[in-house]
């Protein structure tokens, strides 16, 4: 955001727009600025500028559909804010209370929050992940203090991260405890599926391979690319998103699952379901059979 100052073309004509009470710093004196991370930055930025369009007695988008209210009611700072995605299809978004209040919604539109359409966005995906190049000096190793860990099993302990969705998809990672105090990561064939989530969250364990399937936006279209799995995390890590693990089916070393790249701030998620038999520790030997979904809208709201 520029601090409420907007360049914004209007039936051809550009105009630099600065609203002081405009929508987003009133939210931003309204609520705690981290819960603020939770929206999807493009979203905002198109309300705003709706927001702008009124302001200057202009028309507002014709992609969006007023459910209740109208913007001329809206009284800075405002006492409430939500959004929430409808089905994939589009937002429906609430700004204020009655009688002070606004209802929009609107299609779900790659160009407004995405600066372009869907495929061009996953190609560029696809580019930049197969140019990446991974820091093999990169481990980032938890700092383990015992209090924070929780005892599952004898001998296994679980340093439990966050959660999406559901608790079944988090960020967990598993610890033998030696006679000698030292903590060290489970990773052997006994335990095939918490070995597995290590290999996938611990950052630890470089050189297993991904065979990954991009099933794109255009119908019919797939990528197919065979990367070492540490790309792939590293990458999406770099465009801001966290990773999430949810285990679907597990039968001794054979493992389905479910890998989620979450972007809170842009508000979308890569979906890649994966596949393996974990019957080896040789890391170059282990393959993943993945297939991906990219850029699927997600919303999560965190506001309290």
């Amino acid at each position: 955001m520029n601090d409420g100052s907007y360049d914004i073309l209007l039936n051809g004509i550009m105009y630099n727009v600065d609203i002081k009470d405009s929508i987003v710093k009133s939210i931003s004196r309204s609520f705690l600025p981290d819960s603020l991370k939770t929206y999807n930055k493009n979203v905002m930025s198109y309300l705003e500028k709706t927001y702008a369009a009124f302001s200057l007695n202009y028309d507002i988008p014709n992609e969006m559909t007023v459910v209740d209210g109208s913007w001329s009611r809206i009284k800075p700072p405002v006492d409430f804010f939500n959004i929430k995605l409808d089905d994939g299809k589009g937002y429906t978004v609430t700004i204020g209370t009655n009688p002070n209040s606004i209802t929009v919604s609107f299609p779900l539109n790659y160009y407004l929050f995405e600066g372009d359409d869907r495929t061009t966005i996953e190609n560029l995906f696809i580019e930049q992940l197969v140019a990446y190049k991974v820091d093999t000096t990169y481990k980032n190793d938890d700092v383990l203090v015992k209090s924070d860990l929780e005892l599952i099993e004898k001998n296994i302990y679980v340093l439990r991260g966050d959660s999406y969705l559901t608790e079944n998809i988090n960020q967990n990672k598993y610890y033998y405890l030696s006679e000698d105090s030292i903590f060290s990561y489970v990773f052997d064939l006994t335990n095939p599926l918490l070995s597995f989530s290590n290999l996938l969250l611990a950052d630890s364990f470089f050189g297993a391979l991904i065979n990954l399937n991009i099933q794109q936006h255009e119908y019919g279209s797939i990528y197919t690319m065979t990367i070492p799995l540490e790309q792939l995390i590293l990458f999406c890590r770099s465009q801001g998103c966290c990773v999430y693990w949810g285990v679907s089916h597990h039968e001794d070393e054979k493992i389905n699952g479910t890998l989620f790249f979450w972007n809170p701030y842009e508000g979308y998620e890569h979906v890649i379901r994966l596949k393996c038999d974990f019957n080896t520790l040789e890391l170059d030997k282990i393959v993943i059979e993945a297939t991906a979904m990219l850029f699927v809208p997600s919303f999560i709201n965190n506001n309290p």
